[in-house]
């Protein structure tokens, strides 16, 4: 988001685990930028490392890859956390790959 937020209005766009915007905000940048490539980000059975490990562990795993990725991410793309496990990485502009 480009605007300034107050606490409240921060509190309801930003996932409160990783600091990273959050599905509402997500939804809102969305409706602002018409041409989006959309990368998703999902851990696969997630839910067995908050069994084996606890949610703790697994609140921690989250927070070091949402940190790795914002480092990562080019600097035009935009990283979420939508849910659980589901980081979305949006970027306006095309990337194209050479096999």
């Amino acid at each position: 988001m480009e605007f300034t937020l107050e606490k409240k209005e921060w509190d309801y766009y930003t996932d409160q685990l990783s600091g990273l915007p959050n599905r509402f905000a997500l939804l809102e940048y969305i409706k602002l930028h018409s041409r989006l490539n959309i990368f998703v980000v999902n851990i696969d059975n997630f839910n067995n490392i908050n069994n084996a490990y606890g949610y703790v562990v697994g609140d921690e795993i989250l927070t070091e890859l949402a940190k790795r990725l914002q480092l990562l991410k080019p600097k035009n793309a935009k990283l979420f956390r939508f849910d659980g496990d589901n980081l979305y990485l949006l970027s306006m502009i095309f990337l194209t790959f050479v096999s």
